[in-house]
Parts: structure tokens; C-alpha cells; sequence
């Protein structure tokens, strides 16, 4: 049996509503998931905070979150994994499968 890899686009640690998110579900996931081996994409300008970093391989992607380049770029990890991006925009060349989480709904459904 293969091993399970989960790839978490996590460049945009960072920033106040999606890094907040990332560096408390990340680490929630990742212990009830030990058997996974994750792999954390980050921008090579601003590497991952410890409570991340400690959870798998650290991965640099020199792509801009977000950007129009960034629907082109092709990801610099397997397309075996599984990849969650935790925001809206997944790039268009990943072929493997994807975990997208969607936020702030409401707007939509009022």
C-alpha cells in the first residue's frame, strides 16, 4: 500500500482570516491523522510558522497566492496527493485530487 500524502497549500499563513484558520486546523487534522505524511506548500519569503513547520515536510513555492499565475504554475509536488488548498483558487495543472475548503458563504446565499 502506497503511503498517504496530503499536501496543504498553506502560503497564506500569514494573513489574519485564511492563516488563522490554517495554523489551527492544520494541527487538529494532522493528530487525528498520523498515519498521513503532509506536505506544506509556502512561499520561500515567509516560511512556515513552528506549529506548522513541525507537521511535515515544508515545501517552497515561489508563487504568489492568489494570482493570475498561479492558475498556470504546475505545483512542485506529486500528483499522487491529495491536495487542500484553503482557499478558492486551486491551480489548473494539479490533476490529483482535491480537498477545497470554501469560506464566508453567506453573501452568496442571502
Amino acid at each position: 500500500m502506497s503511503e498517504q500524502r496530503l499536501v496543504i497549500d498553506a502560503r497564506m499563513h500569514a494573513h489574519s482570516g485564511i492563516g488563522t484558520y490554517l495554523r489551527h486546523s492544520v494541527p487538529a487534522v494532522a493528530e487525528r491523522l498520523p498515519g498521513v505524511r503532509f506536505e506544506l506548500l509556502h512561499c520561500p519569503g515567509a516560511p512556515l510558522p513552528t506549529e506548522l513547520a513541525r507537521l511535515g515536510t515544508a515545501v517552497p513555492w515561489n508563487v504568489a497566492p492568489l494570482s493570475a499565475h498561479e492558475l498556470f504554475a504546475r505545483p512542485p509536488v506529486d500528483a499522487g496527493s491529495l491536495w487542500w488548498s484553503p482557499h478558492f483558487n486551486v491551480p489548473l495543472r494539479w490533476r490529483g485530487r482535491l480537498l477545497v475548503t470554501l469560506h464566508d458563504l453567506l453573501p452568496v446565499i442571502r
